[in-house]
Parts: C-alpha cells; sequence; structure tokens
C-alpha cells in the first residue's frame, strides 16, 4: 500500500495536527439541557391545566398550573413551516444518534437499545425548546425565550465551527478511526505526500464542519427571524387578534364536494397530469414536512459522508486504480440521491392520493388483513412513522449506491466506494462480524458478540411492545360499550401523547435502522422461499408485471376462467338444447299460424321479459344509438320504464319524419 513507501521513522512519528472531535458539541448539548429545563419550566407555569387533580385540592395556590407543554402538534397544520425549519435544526443530532455518538460509550454493547433511548431523551430535550416556544398560547413570552435559546445555539454552532476551521480532522480522524479498529497503522505524512487525491482531502477537511452544517445554522437563522416577527406581531395586536380558522382548508374541501361538478374540466397540462397536481384545499401535517425536511437534509450529509470516505478509501486501497476512479463515484451517488430524493417526493404524492382515497371510503388499496387494525397499533404508528421513514432513508441510499452498476471496473470502483461507506456507517456491525471471530475464540465470540447481539435485539423488541403498551393504556378513550373488543381509535390525553411523539422520534430513527435491516432479511427469506410458488409474485403490489412467472399464471386461470365458467357454460347448454328442441317441436299448427301471431307473442315475450328486467332497456339497440343514453344511477324502476316509452316515441317519431323527408 502508499505508506509503505515512506521512510522508517513516519509509523512512529505522531500526528501534528489539531484534533477537532464532536466531543465539544457533545459537551455543549449535555449544558444546553439546563437553560432547555428552564425555559419548559417557564412554560408549564403559565400553562394551565383543564382538569383539576387531586394535587390541586393539596396546593391550591398552584391555581391549576404547571401544565403540560406541548413541542409541536403531530397531526395539526399550524406554524408547518416553522416546525419544519426546526426539524432542521435537529438534523445533525439525529445523525449523530445515527453514528452512535451518543450516550453508547457509558453502556455495555447488550444495552445499546437502552443508550439509544436515553441519548434520544436527552437531544429532544436539548431542542425541546425550539419547538415549544411556537406552540405556546403564551405567545410573547415564547416569542423572548425563543429568540435568546435560538440566539445561544447559534453561538454554540458558530463557536464549533470557528474551533474546527483548521481543516485536519478529516484526514486524522479517519487515520485515528483505522487504527482504533486495528485496520492499519498509517503513518500521517503519507496523507498529505504520497497521493495526489490528498490534495482533494485536504480541501474537504478545510471546509467540512461548513459543508455539514451550514443547513443546521440556516434552519436557526430562520427560526430568530421568526420568533422576531412573532414578537413583533404579537406586541402590535394585544387586544384579542383576529384568529383565522385552524381548518379552512378542510371547509373548502368540503364546499368543493358539495358543489355541482363542472361539465367542461379544466385542462391539465404534462406536469399535472403525469407527476403531480398541486390542491388548494390539501395540506400535510406537521410531522409530514418535518419529515420530508429532515429526510433531505439527512440525504444531503449522507451524500457528502459518503464522497468524504470514498476520497479516503482511494487514497488507503484503491491508488492503483486510475483516477477515473472519481468519475465513476460521481455517477453512483448522482443516481442514488436522485432515486432518493424522487422517493421521498413520491412518498408524499401517496399520502395524499391514500387519504383522499380513504375519505372517499375507499379502502381496497390497503390489504384485508390490514384494514382493520388494533387501534393501539395504529396510533402508535403517528410515533414511529417520521423516525423509521429517516432510517428507512438511509437504508434506500445505501443500498441504492451499491446496486448503482456501470461496465467493466467502473462498476468495481464504485461498489466498493460505497460499500466502503456502508461498512462506516455501520462500523460495529463490521467489527463484530469480521474481526471478532478472528482475534477470539468461537466461545469467546459467542459470548462476547452473539449473546449480547441477541440480548439487544430482544431490548428493541420490549421497547417497540412498549410504545404499543403506553399507547394502549394512556392515549385511548374507553370503549364505548362493554362489549366492545378493542377500544375506538380516538385519541385521549393529546397533550402527553403530542410530548410521548416528540421524544420517541429520535429513538426511532435509530432503531429504524434495525427495523429495516430485519425487514430486508424477511424480504430475503420469504422471496427465497417462494421462488417456486408461481402463484404468488414475489414483486412489490404495483410491480407485478415484471413478475412474467406470475403473469403466466394469471393469463392461465383467466383463459380457464372464460372457457370453463360453469355459470356461462350451464347457460348455452341450455339455449342450444331449447333451440333444438324448438325445431323438433316445430308443428303443423305453427307452421300455418300467421305471421302476426308470431310478431305479437315476440313482443308480448319482449314487453315481459323489459317489465321484469328494467335494467335491460339502456342496453337495446336503439338506447345505445341514441344521443343521449338512458342512465339508471339515479331512477327508480317505474321511472325507467316511463322513459325507455318516452325514447322509443320519440325514436319513432323521428324515423317517420326522416321517411317525410325522403319522400
Amino acid at each position: 500500500m502508499f505508506w509503505d513507501e515512506t521512510e522508517q521513522g513516519d509509523a512512529d512519528v505522531e500526528p501534528v495536527v489539531p484534533k477537532c472531535e464532536d466531543a465539544l458539541t457533545t459537551i455543549f448539548l449535555h449544558f444546553t439541557l439546563i437553560p432547555a429545563v428552564v425555559i419548559v419550566g417557564v412554560l408549564s407555569l403559565l400553562q394551565r391545566r383543564a382538569k383539576t387533580h387531586a394535587i390541586d385540592q393539596s396546593l391550591p395556590f398552584l391555581q391549576r398550573r404547571f401544565g403540560i407543554v406541548i413541542p409541536m402538534d403531530a397531526m395539526g397544520f399550524s406554524n408547518r413551516w416553522s416546525y419544519g425549519f426546526a426539524f432542521g435544526a435537529i438534523y445533525y443530532s439525529v445523525l449523530e444518534l445515527i453514528y452512535d455518538q451518543h450516550m453508547t460509550k457509558y453502556f455495555k454493547p447488550w444495552a445499546f437499545a437502552i443508550a439509544y433511548l436515553i441519548g434520544g431523551f436527552e437531544v429532544g430535550m436539548a431542542y425541546f425548546p425550539l419547538f415549544a416556544c411556537l406552540s405556546t398560547p403564551y405567545v410573547r413570552t415564547g416569542a423572548v425565550m425563543g429568540i435568546f435559546y435560538s440566539i445561544m445555539w447559534i453561538i454554540l454552532v458558530g463557536w464549533d465551527w470557528y474551533t474546527c476551521s483548521d481543516g485536519m480532522r478529516s484526514i486524522a480522524g479517519t487515520a485515528a478511526e483505522g487504527n482504533r479498529h486495528g485496520l492499519t497503522n498509517i503513518p500521517q505524512r503519507c496523507f498529505t505526500q504520497c497521493n495526489p487525491m490528498l490534495g482533494l482531502q485536504e480541501e474537504w477537511g478545510r471546509y467540512q464542519k461548513l459543508i455539514y452544517q451550514w443547513p443546521r445554522m440556516l434552519s436557526l437563522i430562520f427560526l430568530l427571524v421568526r420568533y422576531v416577527f412573532v414578537l413583533i406581531n404579537a406586541v402590535r395586536k394585544e387586544n384579542n387578534p383576529e384568529q383565522k380558522p385552524m381548518h379552512a382548508h378542510l371547509k373548502e374541501h368540503v364546499k368543493r364536494l358539495l358543489r355541482r361538478e363542472a361539465v367542461c374540466s379544466k385542462s391539465l397540462n404534462w406536469f399535472q397530469r403525469n407527476i403531480y397536481e398541486w390542491d388548494p384545499h390539501f395540506k400535510f401535517p406537521n410531522r409530514i414536512i418535518g419529515t420530508c425536511i429532515i429526510s433531505f437534509l439527512v440525504l444531503y450529509t449522507f451524500v457528502f459522508k459518503d464522497l468524504e470516505v470514498s476520497i479516503y478509501a482511494y487514497n488507503k486501497w484503491f491508488q492503483g486504480l486510475s483516477l477515473d476512479f472519481l468519475q465513476c463515484f460521481y455517477v453512483t451517488i448522482v443516481s442514488a440521491s436522485l432515486h432518493m430524493g424522487i422517493s421521498i417526493c413520491h412518498v408524499l404524492a401517496c399520502y395524499r392520493k391514500h387519504i383522499k382515497r380513504l375519505w372517499k371510503g375507499q379502502k381496497d388499496f390497503i390489504p384485508k388483513k390490514l384494514q382493520n387494525l388494533d387501534p393501539a397499533v395504529s396510533l402508535g404508528s403517528i410515533a414511529k412513522y417520521s423516525g423509521w421513514q429517516i432510517a428507512f432513508n438511509f437504508w434506500g441510499y445505501a443500498i441504492g449506491c451499491a446496486q448503482t452498476d456501470g461496465p467493466d471496473t467502473c462498476a468495481v470502483k464504485k461498489n466498493a466506494s460505497s460499500a466502503l461507506c456502508f461498512l462506516r456507517a455501520v462500523m460495529p456491525l463490521r467489527i463484530a462480524a469480521v474481526h471478532a471471530p478472528l482475534s477470539l475464540g468461537l466461545q469467546s465470540f459467542f459470548q462476547s458478540t452473539i449473546v449480547p447481539g441477541f440480548v439487544g435485539f430482544a431490548l428493541i423488541f420490549v421497547i417497540f411492545k412498549l410504545q404499543d403498551f403506553l399507547v394502549q393504556l394512556f392515549f385511548l378513550q374507553d370503549k364505548l360499550s362493554q362489549t366492545d373488543e378493542k377500544k375506538p381509535l380516538a385519541l385521549n390525553n393529546r397533550k402527553a401523547f403530542y410530548c410521548f411523539n416528540y421524544f420517541f422520534f429520535f429513538y426511532n430513527v435509530a432503531m429504524g435502522i434495525t427495523s429495516c435491516f430485519i425487514r430486508i432479511m424477511i424480504s430475503i427469506v420469504l422471496g427465497s422461499f417462494l421462488v417456486a410458488r408461481i402463484d404468488r409474485s414475489i414483486l412489490q403490489k404495483g410491480y407485478e408485471t415484471f413478475d412474467r412467472g406470475y403473469k403466466t399464471w394469471v393469463g392461465m386461470i383467466l383463459a380457464d376462467h372464460n372457457h370453463n365458467n360453469p355459470v356461462m357454460v350451464c347457460f348455452i347448454e341450455l339455449l342450444l338444447s331449447h333451440v333444438q328442441e324448438k325445431q323438433f317441436e316445430c308443428n303443423y299448427t305453427e307452421i300455418n299460424s300467421p305471421l302476426e301471431t308470431c310478431c305479437v307473442m315476440k313482443r308480448w315475450r319482449l314487453l315481459y321479459t323489459l317489465l321484469k328486467n328494467p335494467q335491460l332497456i339502456p342496453l337495446r339497440k336503439q338506447h345505445l344509438r341514441a344521443k343521449v343514453p338512458l342512465k339508471l344511477k339515479s331512477s327508480t324502476q317505474a321511472d325507467v320504464v316511463v322513459q325507455a316509452w318516452l325514447m322509443r316515441s320519440e325514436t319513432a317519431t323521428e324515423m317517420v319524419n326522416e321517411q317525410c323527408k325522403a319522400v
């Protein structure tokens, strides 16, 4: 490798570079808990509880104060973009949770689920005032404290930039990480002299903090401006300001349903027909907007983290390859990031489409086994969705990078780079799966890795079930009747549920990585077992047409159905036998009967059939050919008969007029 070409003494030389780790940011995060608790305490002191509890009788001077402070109305529609930028301010800490930067070093490996839970609660409490100052009904107090708290965070992030402006963290940190895990012994001088790619790595390290954290700073500045704007408006409108209706768009939607549909519909352009049509009477909830914003920011960080690791991987392992490695990598990273960006936007479009279908009472797009979910599971999914969506995006980007292939050696280079980025993201799994069995014996490996891993996954399962249990116990209304099997899907203790949803968001981001991994493993196992099942598509719903085996099965059963339908076969046999019987039963009286009698009998049978089956009337030739066809949607049987006779008379009149014109 390239570090072998250096002088002999390089391996023993300490790299004279200033260390710039994220420890400073972590210390800041610990200390911000103090002002965060103070701000939440002040807002709780101002908040009055709706109900009187036993503590109010013991301490009447409280006057029902110290109510629950909510961070955000997860199902509401107010301040959507302000909450979105608040999520933008916390996205970097969410990434640190994914990369094991919080609390994990204080716990044993088997207790990583508990470490993530405590770390998520700490991060949530540190950023709680940014949300609470937006949602509090005491606007002026919340705006003032929000201004000071956002200024504090802006100063902390700016100080972090200033102390890490030397730009050597990327190089020194990566080398130190490799040495810690026993991967190699890298002399530091080689990082700056042995390869021309290191110039790019040095430039990268110089602006690394700025590249990763400028969205965070921009979000904090936006929140500061928003708090100032809210404070100015609150001072101007002191005397009972007029409040806009919270659900105006829903009212407009109902009005649109009550209006008569326009005869001439508005023409749509190509974008509206094929991609997305904006609906002014539909709004996404706060949690959906926040999830979308933080997903894009996390994707942005993943892209540049992938670039950082790939440059390091080239300098460390792939220096013998040509420099078109970066060109191949650019193709990979652009295609994978575009795919994930489109997927995030597509989720928004699917959310609106599915919600509108449910408003219409259509549930056919949901599997029958999932149409009647347990209310506790359904309500608990609100708390899980945002975190899991972000974690699933991480896996989607990592797998998308590995699947973006190119010709010849370019594919090898790209996949190697993407694999290295993925391995860096899941470093504990790499160490457990590769290095531990080699350095330890089989028994020691089982005791130090397999058993803690099993216990850790068991804790994850227990905490997941604990969320559903808490929802069932505290956040669902009581049964409407004693005979009901389940509680109704109706929210109870709304404010407490919003806090529950907020704090578990951070935990679900970290644990969503494991959930998505389990999802992938289940898909692989079931897919391998169902390969021989040609009667079931192994592809997802909506992509069955790409499964040729399943398409063959469907075509075969449709052909058999059309040719062997018992009702159709019996009807045809009866019809044929009746025709044959009529031919053999033809007697002298019928042959000599006048033609008028046969016509009268046919018309009588036709009239009797139509009276008994009025739904056949619009299917007659003269009605099908009419300019205004007969409709049965809002007509009774008698009305259909009357309309049919009227149309028959009109048709006869038109025929007479045409004959007169011809004469």
